[in-house]
């Protein structure tokens, strides 16, 4: 209990306080239990000095009658306020110390031993500072007050009985200003002064002890402050840390004691490597960090110490090799910076900082959590805010920020971070240009690793060749400049895994010889190290993997399911991310011995391992659905269907998560690019093969068109949940609200803040995914956006069937669904995946080439022969069904929906047919597409959507009418105008607002469009077909792109016609994605959109506009949307009666209700 405030008045007060306190305790006793906490941390010996020093005040004497007893009262005072500070932290005793000596020193007659003390104990107060804030200048305030006090006892007659504690306190001041000097030269006196102590007092004297500890410290700090590195001072330091250890059991200074030890081992390991030094120093260091962080505060001391055991516990890694010393390291480093500000301690502060970095990118690379790279970035950036600029600290932490980056990439994709990852260590790579800097020779290689690890890792991504020639060549950089043999081997291992890239892309054989060398040495190398021994076997089990292929030596692929055993038998029983990349080479290495010898218990265990490995929770998502669909391939080429079609579900199950939300849309895109594929389309035909047509539909719909399901989850219809659970459902909004916000927000200014914004939206996903999951707990909300059943699919069939065509690699097939009967499955082998990948690449071929003046004639021929291609490889089969069903049905409207997979959606199917007068066609139907049936429910006021279902037939019709005719660098659209015009007669005359030329404005087109629930919009629009996000709509001052369209939220929004080009133009790069304009204006709400899927002929726009508007409100009805389909139908029936051109007329598509 703190007994007194401490003010200016008070110190006065307190120096003139009355003698009968004097008598009351005599000075000794209070020295006694002062000497007894300062030793052995005894609290009831300073509570007890505190209540007798710090009591309440008595009458006081004048300033002139102090007399030397009050004075060494005083001094007494200032040693309970700062050993209560050394305990409790309060900045106010430590001043209230310094300030009461500091006027007691200011006394005319205070004599010389009384000066001594004085003297003395402002050193410690100062040097209490040091320890509390690591501050400079305290410690050198300490030296000089300690160098005084001595100088002044040694004149003295009879030296004071603080002698050796002043030369005690002396010496560690020396060591301490040396080691901030990194001068190796004055720690000689420092440690001879405690040499001295440790001689001369008496064996169990706690003064002699505590000299045991400062002298290990001393010789430790001078051992890493000079150059030559003379073993020979950590020999003598853990002789006489170990003397102290043993006879610190009751002392204060143990945790300190065992912190020393430690130090000097884990110093005595990286030298020697004998793994039992190493242990016992994380052993030591544990039970240092169990005594301070019972401390009621800890010193910038105390966090150095938790610093240094998670640095011991990273060199354990070494030996031990295990995932749970880098979680502890990163944990005991997360403790030293609780409560740690950077005002009081700036330097020791980013130390923590720095290291934390580090430590985090350790555990990010052992570990394969991108979380652990987003902390170590966090830290990274903190302490390049605290270091000042010229350190050479700003080198590590610039190259740590760069490893940071770069492991965040590895797991993520994202290029801005391989672009961030090299930025930050070019930079670093500069400033370790200047030889002096101590960490250019041993961080130098690191810095090659790490450069090579960003180039790996693009070329994983992109199989660019120059990529990996980089990265192979900063890995033999590593090996030549390493003067650290221990990290030689891993170098080595990363050198050969590079070499077998090189050797699978070129078929050198050179390079698989050089690769197994390589590897081969670096095991031989590493036998006592444990560190990443499993990377470096898997590595070579690769690498033997492949020569196998080649010379079928059975030795080789048997040692290879040795090796990768091994390494998987250090995590059996840990969760594992790169467990599942071992699984799968082993899986690899069953499969290549299978396929030469044709044994099926090779098979079965290959199957049964990638099913293992795709179901490890704990890896990347994409490694698991490689496993997944590695197995799935194997078993459906083997036959064995039931097992490809389980592979391959859980593949499927698993795409949408390779999509995160947390990651940005444009990022989104790229990672469904790169991770699709056929994948939902050859796991629907395994489901096919063993007879489940409905499962296929499922599998269809998971996995295709996931990005745009990921926005429209966020927009969920919550009023069920909001009824049965408001203050869920609340934040369930808010969360995705603030998703939504941040995807719009502009990316405002620094690198930094940018970052700050995308670890925002991650920690937001990875909430929304916690409500999410917490929701399907309660229940009635069970399956609360999950992928829906077949049960709900097949309702949005209930307006007509729905054709999908599913392309895989091994079959293609009409699934023809309706909303009561079973599917039926018309397989159509001539349109194998080859065949339509051929007649897509020649219809792309064939809109690539520059358009005449009636917008593209030569187009015409290719057209005609695709639609015949398409109806005699099945599509007529598809016809008859339709017809069939179209003879029973009882309504005049029959409507048919399309849903295309694979490379067929970049076809016009529409239009399918013999291309004869006529003859039956896919274009005598009422035709439309849907991306997937999940938009197809949700458009009709479904899954997820609160609106009704067509609108209501009162509510009056509100056009948006765009005419922007005038674009720079594309030419006039001379009929716009003429087309807007049409619509002043037509039902809509009443209620439209009409936007042309210098009002069709980006702002004002997005701002118009939720006030209304029909568009029309007649303007350019381009299609980029590598970033389809980037599509968009020509304004006056801009562009209208795909990717600001979808983030519109218009829930009135009824039917959008696109009198534009490219509008529905798929691209090859998402074939399942529909990422084109017509896909995004659905998503932004509309329920249904007229759009184009090549270039339109400009003149084609008033006639159609004229005719689909007159159909739609024939026999004065209302407009409606579901009516739009049938009214593009019979228009498009006249352009065919009038001879117009098939690629004039067959571009327009309905998609939608």
């Amino acid at each position: 209990m703190r007994l007194f405030n401490y003010t200016g008045a008070s110190v006065t007060m307190i120096l003139t306080t009355v003698e009968t306190q004097l008598i009351k305790c005599p000075a000794d006793r209070v020295d006694r239990a002062l000497a007894s906490f300062e030793w052995y941390g005894n609290d009831s010996s300073l509570d007890f000095a505190i209540e007798e020093c710090l009591g309440p005040v008595g009458s006081t004497f004048p300033p002139s009658e102090r007399s030397k007893q009050s004075l060494e009262w005083a001094v007494l005072q200032a040693r309970c306020l700062r050993l209560r500070f050394d305990r409790e932290g309060s900045q106010e005793d430590i001043d209230a110390s310094r300030e009461l000596l500091e006027s007691v020193l200011q006394c005319s007659r205070l004599d010389p031993a009384s000066k001594t003390e004085a003297l003395f104990r402002l050193g410690e107060v100062h040097y209490n500072l040091f320890d509390a804030y690591c501050d400079p200048d305290s410690v050198q305030r300490a030296h000089t007050l300690y160098s005084d006090a001595l100088s002044m006892s040694e004149e003295q007659r009879e030296p004071p009985k603080v002698i050796d504690e002043i030369r005690y306190r002396f010496a560690r001041s020396i060591s301490a200003v040396a080691t901030i000097r990194s001068a190796e030269s004055q720690y000689s006196q420092g440690i001879e002064l405690l040499r001295n102590i440790i001689n001369r007092r008496a064996h169990d004297d706690p003064l002699r002890i505590n000299a045991l500890l400062a002298l290990p410290v001393a010789l430790y700090f001078r051992y890493r402050v000079g150059g030559q590195k003379d073993e020979r001072l950590l020999v003598e330091g853990e002789k006489h840390a170990r003397e102290g250890l043993s006879l610190s059991a009751d002392l204060r200074c143990r945790p300190y004691m065992l912190s020393a030890l430690s130090n000097i081992l884990k110093e005595r390991y990286l030298r020697r490597r004998t793994a039992k030094v190493i242990q016992e120093a994380a052993d030591l260091g544990q039970q240092g960090a169990a005594m301070v962080l019972q401390m009621r505060w800890l010193k910038t001391v105390d966090r150095r110490l938790l610093n240094d055991f998670g640095d011991t516990l990273k060199a354990t890694r070494m030996v031990e090799g295990a995932l749970q010393s880098m979680q502890k390291a990163a944990h005991y480093q997360r403790l030293a910076l609780t409560g740690f500000h950077p005002t009081s301690s700036k330097l020791p502060y980013a130390q923590c900082v720095m290291n934390a970095c580090i430590t985090f990118c350790n555990l990010c690379e052992e570990g394969g959590e991108s979380k652990h790279a987003d902390e170590a970035i966090t830290f990274g950036y903190e302490a390049l805010r605290c270091f000042p600029a010229q350190t050479e600290q700003v080198s590590v932490v610039l190259a740590a920020l760069g490893w940071s980056y770069a492991l965040r990439y590895s797991q993520n994709g994202d290029d801005k971070d391989s672009e961030h990852a090299i930025s930050f260590l070019e930079q670093s790579s500069e400033r370790s240009k200047n030889k002096k800097v101590e960490w250019t020779k041993f961080g130098t290689p690191e810095l090659y690793r790490n450069f090579g690890f960003v180039y790996d890792q693009k070329f994983r991504r992109n199989r660019q060749g120059t990529d990996l020639e980089r990265a192979i060549e900063f890995s033999r950089l590593c090996i030549d400049s390493d003067p650290v043999p221990n990290r030689t081997p891993s170098y080595l291992s990363q050198l050969g895994e590079r070499l077998l890239y090189r050797y699978e892309l070129t078929g050198n054989p050179d390079d698989l010889a050089e690769s197994i060398a390589s590897a081969e040495a670096s095991l031989s190398m590493s036998s006592n190290i444990r560190y990443q021994r499993h990377t470096l076997l898997v590595r070579y089990a690769r690498s033997l993997r492949r020569r196998y292929e080649v010379t079928r030596d059975p030795n080789d692929i048997q040692l290879a399911m040795t090796c990768i055993s091994e390494a998987l038998d250090k995590y059996k029983d840990t969760a594992f991310a790169h467990r599942t990349l071992y699984l799968s080479e082993l899986a690899a290495a069953y499969q290549a011995r299978h396929s030469h010898t044709g044994q099926t218990r090779d098979l079965h265990t290959a199957l049964d391992t990638y099913e293992i490995a795709s179901t490890n929770l704990s890896a990347a998502i994409k490694d698991r659905i490689d496993a997944a669909v590695a197995g799935g391939m194997l078993a459906y080429t083997n036959q064995c269907f039931w097992a490809a079609a389980k592979g391959y579900c859980v593949a499927v199950a698993l795409l949408p998560r390779l999509a995160w939300i947390g990651i940005n849309t444009r990022d989104r895109q790229k990672k469904v690019t790169f991770g699709n594929g056929l994948l939902a389309c050859n796991a629907a035909a395994a489901s096919i093969e063993i007879g489940h047509p409905e499962h296929a539909v499922e599998l269809l719909e998971h996995g295709r068109s996931i990005i745009w399901r990921s926005i429209l989850d966020l927009r969920t219809d919550t009023q069920d949940l909001t009824v049965a659970h408001p203050k869920v459902a609340a934040e369930l909004l808010t969360v995705a609200q603030a998703l939504e916000y941040d995807e719009s927000a502009a990316p405002d200014g620094s690198q930094e803040l940018e970052e700050e914004r995308s670890q925002r939206r991650r920690r937001l996903a990875e909430r929304w995914e916690d409500i999410v999951d917490q929701v399907r707990q309660l229940d009635g909300f069970e399956t609360f956006l999950e992928s829906p059943r077949y049960d709900t699919l097949r309702g949005a069939a209930r307006d007509g069937p729905i054709v999908i065509i599913n392309v895989s690699e091994y079959r293609t097939d009409a699934l023809i669904m309706t909303d009561s009967q079973p599917i039926q499955c018309i397989p159509l082998a001539g349109l194998s995946d080859k065949v339509i990948n051929g007649l897509a690449y020649a219809w792309h071929q064939t809109l690539k080439s520059a358009k005449d003046q009636d917008g593209g004639k030569g187009v015409d021929p290719v057209l005609r022969n695709i639609c015949r291609r398409l109806w005699e490889g099945g599509f007529s089969q598809i016809a008859t069904a339709l017809n069939a069903m179209k003879a029973s049905h009882r309504n005049d409207s029959f409507r048919v929906w399309l849903m295309p997979t694979g490379m067929l959606s970049l076809l016009p199917i529409h239009c399918a047919g013999p291309c004869q007068p006529n003859d039956l066609g896919m274009y005598d139907f009422v035709t439309s597409y849907t991306g997937t049936l999940s938009s197809l429910i949700c458009a009709r006021g479904g899954i997820g959507r609160p609106s009704p279902l067509y609108g209501s037939l009162n509510a009056p019709c509100r056009m948006l009418a765009v005419a922007q005719p005038k674009v720079e660098n594309f030419p006039a659209l001379p009929c716009a105008e003429q087309e807007i015009k049409i619509l002043l007669h037509s039902s809509f005359a009443q209620d439209i607002t009409f936007l042309s030329q210098t009002e069709a404005t980006v702002s004002r087109f997005a701002a118009e469009l939720p006030r209304h629930d029909w568009l029309h919009c007649c303007s350019h629009a381009t299609w980029n077909s590598s970033d389809p996000l980037d599509s968009a709509f020509c304004m006056k001052d801009g562009k209208l792109t795909l990717s600001s369209l979808v983030r519109l939220r218009l829930r009135d929004a009824q039917f959008a016609f696109l009198s534009a080009c490219h509008t529905a133009r798929q691209t090859s790069l998402l074939p399942d994605e529909s990422m084109h304009l017509a896909a995004g204006m659905q998503v932004s709400g509309f329920r249904g959109v007229l759009a184009t899927q090549w270039a339109m002929a400009d003149q084609d726009g008033p006639a159609l506009t004229r005719m689909f508007y007159d159909y739609l409100s024939k026999d004065g009805r209302q407009p409606e949307a579901h009516n739009a389909a049938e009214a593009l139908h019979l228009a498009l029936r006249q352009f065919r009666l009038r001879t117009i051109p098939m690629y004039r007329w067959a571009l327009f598509v309905h998609v939608g209700i």
